[in-house]
């Protein structure tokens, strides 16, 4: 509840404004009853057409005001409602890319995104259905029954019973079902996991003829929801029932008692028809209002999700003074890895321990070891995807950790391991580093990547569309894709990790030849385990169990280092010296 305050006190002025025309709203609707029981008895019971005439021309003013004030009412409310979701989904977008990767992994992607979309939309939804259908409720209520005491206080003591009675009724329903209610936004949460994990495998499903087995687990995620839904939805059916059942005995006691009043002359007829309308209106509006509060603990369990991201803390924050204007590209050791230990969260161990090498402007270095060996981890704690433990990392200098993240990640670019597309087109993606990119400079990291050849070769060229994720390219594609979006990017820095493990041998010979062509006033660091890839840098680390055990060229490497010499042999290059 805590942001959803913030946003109301950031927007106190469109909030209260809304509620002024509410307010309006609902007394227009109010003055039906009113002008009703004005036409009754003072016009068609003293035979005054003039009258009814001229009570009727103020119930159509009335009816005019009213909707016009109804359709501001439900834009302040919509404006409000969307406000709010942009402002969340806008706090949830950067505080998550402030996140560390083993912070993001603790939520999981399906969930981030279930809170940024779903979770947001069903706030925004009870909170316009709370200003339009749940707050004029009481209020219509409370008018209704001072209305009736006007006219008669046994009567108006009926009508406040039966309001108090509805209202009992839905509350202890709403109590019944606050456990299902709780629990189903955790059921979406399970099924959403699910869903994506049966797409994104769909392919192992079906190579291990496991459709079956997934079908069944799939089935009791869905299950498990279905079962709170109509648990809930048993308990609210007999909200409706109960309420057209009461307002059915009010009506029948309204005109039973009215009925004496009006023979004895203590209260005209008009007066009790006006009663019967308020109550009407007072018990149809609490029903819809009722109806929709099965929303509200739902909107609650949703805002409580988001507030937990929120106030997620994250260790990855600038300091106070950030000393980016110290940056030295002059340098002659661009980057600096001193003494390095980095350890995840929770591990036994640490990943990469005692990490010490530079990479000068102009020089490939490159990173190579098994599997597990921590070598992308480097790529990574340069980048301060993570922050290590020991030692300290310099670009340019300066401690990274002392710069801000966004001056430090301008002057890296980086290709992941994982070759990824966003949906667009070429054009888009290959420009995504920066909006200064021209066509000629996206065009020659193209060509670099050895990618221009088959994206020209399209229909649409660089404005050729890309699925989400690249999907409608191959593997290979994809990977130079990838590269060519950071060759696009000027950078001190170049980090490939892994980036060429698709590529078949010559194609990655011809991508590496281009970029020693045209890389000289950078430093580039290539994290692979392809030894093709790193034979012609100009210096080797090798790694192994997250410790630095060599480090020279190919050829030094392969006199003198046996875990880079038995790393040679596994990929047939034994016989190379």
């Amino acid at each position: 509840m805590k942001i959803l305050c913030m946003f109301l006190k950031k927007n106190i002025g469109l909030f209260f404004f809304t509620l002024f025309f509410l307010l309006l709203q609902t007394i227009c609707i109010l003055l039906i009853p009113f002008f009703t029981k004005e036409i009754v008895d003072k016009g068609i019971a003293s035979n005054q057409i003039e009258v009814v005439l001229w009570i009727a021309l103020k119930m159509m003013l009335s009816s005019a005001i009213g909707a016009v004030v109804s359709i501001i009412c439900t834009y302040l409310t919509a404006k409000l409602s969307s406000l709010f979701g942009a402002d969340i989904r806008e706090k949830l977008y950067l505080h998550i890319q402030n996140f560390t990767l083993e912070e993001q992994k603790q939520y999981g992607p399906a969930t981030l995104a279930a809170r940024g979309s779903g979770d947001v939309a069903n706030v925004q939804q009870v909170m316009v259905m709370l200003i339009q259908m749940i707050l004029p409720g009481p209020f219509i209520g409370v008018v209704a029954v001072i209305m009736t005491w006007n006219v008669s206080r046994e009567l108006a003591f009926i009508v406040a019973l039966v309001i108090f009675l509805f209202f009992c009724t839905v509350a202890f329903v709403f109590y019944k079902s606050i456990h299902n209610m709780k629990a189903i936004q955790d059921r979406i949460d399970r099924m959403v996991t699910k869903l994506r994990e049966v797409f994104r495998g769909v392919k192992i499903i079906r190579a291990f003829d496991n459709s079956s087995y997934e079908e069944g687990r799939t089935n009791d995620t869905f299950a498990a929801y279905a079962d709170n839904m109509i648990a809930i939805n048993r308990r609210f059916a007999f909200v409706s029932p109960t309420a057209f059942l009461i307002l059915g005995l009010v009506m029948a006691a309204i005109l039973w008692f009215g009925s004496f009043k009006v023979t004895s002359g203590t209260i005209k007829i008009g007066a009790v028809t006006a009663v019967i309308e308020y109550v009407t209106l007072s018990l149809l509006q609490l029903l819809s209002g009722a109806l929709v509060t099965v929303k509200i603990p739902r909107a609650v369990a949703s805002l409580t999700r988001i507030q937990k991201v929120l106030e997620q803390q994250t260790c990855l924050v600038d300091v106070d003074n950030v000393k980016d204007g110290e940056y030295d590209k002059t340098v002659e050791e661009l980057v600096q890895f001193e003494n390095v230990t980095f350890q995840y969260p929770g591990a036994e161990k640490a990943v990469l321990e005692g990490i010490s090498f530079s990479c000068k402007r102009g020089q490939t270095v490159a990173v190579i070891g098994a599997t597990a060996s921590g070598k992308s981890t480097v790529a990574k704690i340069l980048l301060r995807f993570e922050d290590i433990q020991g030692g300290a990392i310099r670009l340019g200098g300066i401690n990274i950790k002392e710069m801000s993240q966004q001056f430090l990640r301008d002057h890296i670019s980086y290709v992941s391991q994982t070759a990824f597309l966003f949906s667009g087109t070429v054009r888009d993606n290959l420009k995504c580093g920066s909006e200064d990119i021209s066509d000629q400079q996206m065009q020659k990291a193209a060509v670099i990547a050895q990618a221009d050849g088959f994206v020209s070769a399209l229909k649409d060229g660089y404005d050729s569309r890309v699925a989400r994720g690249g999907t409608n390219f191959s593997g290979g594609q994809k990977q130079r894709l990838c590269i060519a979006r950071a060759l696009a990017k000027t950078a001190d820095v170049y980090v490939f990790d892994d980036s060429f493990s698709a590529l078949d041998n010559r194609t990655d010979a011809m991508v590496r030849k281009a970029m020693k062509e045209n890389l000289h006033d950078a430093a580039v660091l290539i994290i692979a385990q392809k030894l093709s890839s790193i034979m012609e840098a100009d210096e080797i680390i090798v790694l192994d169990q997250g410790k630095m055990v060599g480090k020279g060229t190919h050829q030094e490497l392969m006199e003198g280092n046996a875990v880079y010499r038995e790393f040679a042999r596994s990929q047939q290059y034994g016989g190379r010296s």
